[in-house]
């Protein structure tokens, strides 16, 4: 036997819709169900993490509104907060990590030298009103006196005039080939010092990014707490590498945590004080620290 079944383009077009929502929704619902009923219970946080990466936005905005009307509201909204905070700070590192010199050196010599660098005014004139812009190129030269071929430099350029306490900074363009653009705004009447001052050479800068990317180890953070009339003391800091149990302060503020081992039959509310010392380690090799002994600037003449 067998039946026709005609059906207009119209009809045929809002069924077909009517049956994809419905199954967008049950697949939905199933998602929720699952987080829900098993959110604050989850071993492993990639489950959690993947939840959230799904849909940022929906999510957090979803989880924060209707998964987290549960038992453990408040800890749950805190979870969906922090992975948002960690998520916005990796994404700045990321950033700052493609801007960063990546530079490796075995001569002090081949590091960018002020003394040797150059400046040039780009619009000189004898004269110039308020508000008008001055221009500086400068020409980054290494010990020997070779022109720099990469960027990256730690300068900091700023006119002043000591007689009326005046000062303001100037805007620098890296062109990543050794010249650099500054760029001043004329504030205020009278004769004017433009001062630029060599921070670290861009050397200097690649072994400081690298050393921080390193570890955590350069700061020892000790807690101490109370223990009726005597006084524990734990290792504490904002990365611990252990399987003993810790204690979490949280910034509600800025959704970051310190932690501290938790003594033995110590609550975590009986932290009292935190202390801290530098420990004989360093990510810098003998070379990149002779970088660090000095900072050197050069002047431009006054501009009247």
């Amino acid at each position: 036997m067998m039946f026709f079944i005609t059906i207009s383009r119209k009809g045929f077009l809002l069924t077909l819709g009517l049956a994809g929502f419905l199954i967008l929704s049950y697949t939905l619902y199933r998602r929720v169900f699952k987080i829900t009923l098993f959110g604050d219970h989850m071993k492993e946080p990639e489950d959690f993490q993947d939840a959230l990466e799904t849909n940022e936005d929906f999510c957090l905005r979803f989880m924060g509104n209707r998964i987290c009307q549960t038992e453990n509201a408040a800890q749950c909204r805190t979870r969906v907060q922090r992975w948002k905070k960690e998520q916005e700070v990796k994404e700045i590192l990321t950033k700052l990590d493609q801007i960063m010199p990546s530079i490796t050196f075995t001569d002090i010599m081949t590091t960018t030298s002020a003394r040797n660098s150059k400046a040039t005014i780009l619009n000189q004139k004898g004269s110039y009103c308020i508000g008008d812009p001055l221009m500086v190129r400068l020409d980054l030269y290494n010990h020997l006196g070779k022109r720099k071929e990469y960027g990256g430099d730690f300068l900091r350029a700023r006119i002043y005039s000591s007689s009326l306490r005046a000062g303001a900074s100037g805007h620098i363009t890296d062109y990543k080939n050794g010249t650099y653009l500054v760029n001043f705004t004329l504030f205020w009447e009278g004769d004017v010092r433009v001062s630029i001052l060599l921070i670290h050479p861009s050397e200097g800068v690649s072994a400081l990014w690298a050393a921080r990317k390193k570890g955590y180890d350069k700061i020892a953070f000790t807690g101490t707490f109370l223990n009726g009339t005597s006084c524990v003391c734990t290792k504490c800091g904002f990365v611990i590498e252990t399987n003993a149990e810790l204690c979490e302060y949280l910034d509600e503020r800025d959704q970051e945590a310190f932690y501290c081992v938790k003594p033995e039959n110590v609550p975590c509310e009986a932290f009292v004080l935190l202390t801290t010392d530098n420990k004989p380690i360093t990510y810098l090799t003998s070379l990149e620290q002779s970088l660090f002994r000095r900072c050197l600037q050069f002047y431009i003449r006054p501009i009247a």
